[in-house]
Protein backbone atom coordinates (compact mmCIF):
# COMPACT_ATOMS: atom_id res chain seq x y z
CA UNK A 1 0.00 0.00 0.00
CA UNK A 2 1.26 3.31 -1.07
CA UNK A 3 0.23 5.47 1.75
CA UNK A 4 -1.72 4.36 5.21
CA UNK A 5 -5.60 5.25 4.58
CA UNK A 6 -8.57 3.65 2.72
CA UNK A 7 -8.34 3.40 -1.61
CA UNK A 8 -10.14 1.41 -3.95
CA UNK A 9 -7.67 -0.60 -5.93
CA UNK A 10 -8.49 -2.20 -9.27
CA UNK A 11 -7.00 -5.35 -9.42
CA UNK A 12 -5.63 -5.31 -13.74
CA UNK A 13 -2.62 -6.57 -15.56
CA UNK A 14 -0.08 -4.64 -16.87
CA UNK A 15 -0.02 -4.03 -20.47
CA UNK A 16 3.14 -3.21 -21.33
CA UNK A 17 6.33 -2.61 -19.06
CA UNK A 18 5.63 -0.05 -15.86
CA UNK A 19 8.74 -0.97 -13.86
CA UNK A 20 9.38 2.69 -13.78
CA UNK A 21 6.05 3.86 -13.36
CA UNK A 22 5.18 4.04 -9.96
CA UNK A 23 2.92 5.84 -8.57
CA UNK A 24 2.49 7.32 -11.73
CA UNK A 25 -1.14 7.85 -13.31
CA UNK A 26 -2.00 5.10 -15.85
CA UNK A 27 -5.03 4.13 -18.10
CA UNK A 28 -6.89 1.35 -19.76
CA UNK A 29 -4.47 -0.27 -22.22
CA UNK A 30 -7.33 -1.30 -25.07
CA UNK A 31 -7.41 -4.98 -23.69
CA UNK A 32 -9.54 -6.25 -20.74
CA UNK A 33 -8.22 -5.40 -17.79
CA UNK A 34 -4.77 -4.37 -18.87
CA UNK A 35 -3.20 -0.84 -17.71
CA UNK A 36 -0.43 1.44 -19.55
CA UNK A 37 0.88 4.49 -18.90
CA UNK A 38 -0.42 7.14 -21.43
CA UNK A 39 1.25 8.16 -24.46
CA UNK A 40 1.61 11.47 -25.66
CA UNK A 41 0.03 11.10 -29.04
CA UNK A 42 -3.49 9.20 -27.72
CA UNK A 43 -3.80 11.63 -24.59
CA UNK A 44 -6.31 9.19 -23.21
CA UNK A 45 -7.71 10.01 -19.16
CA UNK A 46 -6.39 8.30 -16.91
CA UNK A 47 -8.71 6.09 -14.74
CA UNK A 48 -5.71 6.00 -11.59
CA UNK A 49 -2.48 5.57 -9.82
CA UNK A 50 -0.36 3.02 -10.59
CA UNK A 51 0.78 1.08 -7.02
CA UNK A 52 3.71 -1.19 -7.79
CA UNK A 53 5.91 -1.75 -10.77
CA UNK A 54 4.88 -4.79 -12.64
CA UNK A 55 7.82 -5.39 -15.47
CA UNK A 56 6.20 -7.72 -18.19
CA UNK A 57 2.80 -7.87 -20.05
CA UNK A 58 0.27 -9.65 -17.87
CA UNK A 59 1.73 -9.13 -14.12
CA UNK A 60 -0.11 -8.00 -11.82
CA UNK A 61 -0.99 -4.51 -11.87
CA UNK A 62 -2.66 -2.82 -8.71
CA UNK A 63 -4.32 0.86 -9.62
CA UNK A 64 -5.43 3.03 -6.79
CA UNK A 65 -8.86 4.65 -8.78
CA UNK A 66 -9.93 6.34 -5.50
CA UNK A 67 -9.03 7.60 -2.01
CA UNK A 68 -5.67 8.07 -0.46
CA UNK A 69 -1.97 7.63 -2.76
CA UNK A 70 1.17 8.92 -3.10
CA UNK A 71 1.81 10.40 -7.04
CA UNK A 72 4.73 11.64 -8.68
CA UNK A 73 4.75 15.24 -9.49
CA UNK A 74 6.87 17.40 -12.06
CA UNK A 75 9.89 18.98 -10.34
CA UNK A 76 8.97 22.70 -10.80
CA UNK A 77 5.39 21.85 -8.71
CA UNK A 78 4.50 24.38 -6.25
CA UNK A 79 2.16 22.50 -4.68
CA UNK A 80 0.75 22.99 -1.13
CA UNK A 81 -1.20 21.04 1.35
CA UNK A 82 -4.74 20.73 -0.08
CA UNK A 83 -4.05 22.28 -3.06
CA UNK A 84 -6.15 20.47 -6.27
CA UNK A 85 -4.10 19.25 -9.02
CA UNK A 86 -4.32 18.28 -12.51
CA UNK A 87 -1.96 16.47 -14.70
CA UNK A 88 0.65 18.25 -17.33
CA UNK A 89 1.41 17.12 -20.90
CA UNK A 90 3.84 14.32 -19.55
CA UNK A 91 1.15 13.08 -17.13
CA UNK A 92 2.69 14.12 -13.75
CA UNK A 93 0.88 16.24 -11.30
CA UNK A 94 0.99 20.14 -10.97
CA UNK A 95 -1.23 22.53 -9.34
CA UNK A 96 -3.61 24.51 -10.98
CA UNK A 97 -3.10 27.93 -9.64
CA UNK A 98 -6.30 29.37 -11.52
CA UNK A 99 -8.55 26.32 -10.84
CA UNK A 100 -9.87 25.55 -13.91
CA UNK A 101 -9.93 21.94 -16.37
CA UNK A 102 -9.71 19.10 -15.34
CA UNK A 103 -9.14 18.46 -11.79
CA UNK A 104 -8.29 14.64 -10.41
CA UNK A 105 -7.50 15.22 -6.63
CA UNK A 106 -5.94 17.32 -3.50
CA UNK A 107 -2.82 17.10 -2.25
CA UNK A 108 -2.21 15.83 1.39
CA UNK A 109 0.86 17.71 2.18
CA UNK A 110 3.51 20.02 0.03
CA UNK A 111 5.94 19.12 -2.31
CA UNK A 112 9.44 19.00 -1.09
CA UNK A 113 12.19 19.83 -3.58
CA UNK A 114 14.01 17.15 -5.28
CA UNK A 115 11.08 14.85 -3.88
CA UNK A 116 8.27 14.60 -6.52
CA UNK A 117 6.53 12.08 -4.63
CA UNK A 118 3.31 13.55 -2.97
CA UNK A 119 0.54 12.36 -0.65
CA UNK A 120 -2.60 12.82 -2.45
CA UNK A 121 -5.99 12.22 -2.55
CA UNK A 122 -7.21 10.27 -5.80
CA UNK A 123 -10.89 11.15 -6.99
CA UNK A 124 -10.44 10.96 -10.39
CA UNK A 125 -11.48 13.11 -13.07
CA UNK A 126 -13.52 16.09 -12.20
CA UNK A 127 -14.03 19.72 -12.74
CA UNK A 128 -12.41 21.92 -9.61
CA UNK A 129 -14.55 22.43 -6.84
CA UNK A 130 -16.37 26.35 -7.95
CA UNK A 131 -16.04 25.54 -11.74
CA UNK A 132 -19.31 25.78 -13.46
CA UNK A 133 -18.62 22.41 -15.21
Amino acid sequence: MATTGTQIIANMVAGEDLSTRQYWPVTLSGSDNKCASPTSNEKPMPIGVLQNAPSAVGEPADVCVYGLTKMIFNTVCDLKAGDQFTLDASYLGEVNLDASGVCFGRSMEAAVTGCPIVAVIWRGCQGFEGDAV
